[in-house]
């Protein structure tokens, strides 16, 4: 019985070292925010759009990244990403925010004239309302408000994806 003790005991002591010899991942930069490499190009009505990958590099930001859909990013993602002023002059649909614990979502939204179409534990998507349709300039203003923690732009329609 003994024996079988020191056994056990011994066993346990060479798994917690192995387990204390594997090193942890490198945290994620703090200041970490999407980039974009160009990938590729492709023409749309008669127009000539990039195709986007992201790259995590540089100063951090509050948007979140869109979602890639077989290898390729979407023409309404890209002007989100970069700002462009090239491509369709609107880039309409929602908005999925995340906002800070202690905000008002419905005084937040009034203020900035967006209509809420659903909303839960904090998150929120929402819609512009109104003549103010284009996404991108909202986008913008929304990043630098306090009051949201994460923006990410959702198409809605499929009005600004290639067929």
């Amino acid at each position: 019985m003994m024996l079988r003790i020191c056994i056990s005991a011994l066993a346990l002591s060479v798994s917690l070292n192995a387990i204390a010899a594997i090193e942890p991942l490198p945290p994620l930069p703090s200041d970490s925010v999407i980039q974009w490499q160009p990938v590729g190009s492709l023409v749309l009505g008669g127009q000539p759009y990039s195709k986007l990958q992201p790259v995590i590099s540089g100063k951090r930001s509050k948007r979140v990244a869109p979602m890639v859909t077989g290898g390729q990013l979407f023409i309404g993602d890209t002007l989100l990403a970069n700002g462009s002023a090239e491509g369709p002059v609107e880039v309409t649909g929602g908005l999925f925010l995340r906002l800070s614990p202690e905000v008002s979502s419905m005084d937040l939204f009034r203020e900035l004239q967006l209509e809420l179409v659903y909303e839960r534990s904090g998150t929120a998507f929402v819609r512009t309302t109104g003549q103010q349709k284009d996404l991108l300039p909202m986008l913008a203003s929304l990043e630098n408000d306090s009051r949201i923690q994460q923006l990410q732009l959702e198409l809605v329609g499929n009005i600004n994806r290639p067929q």
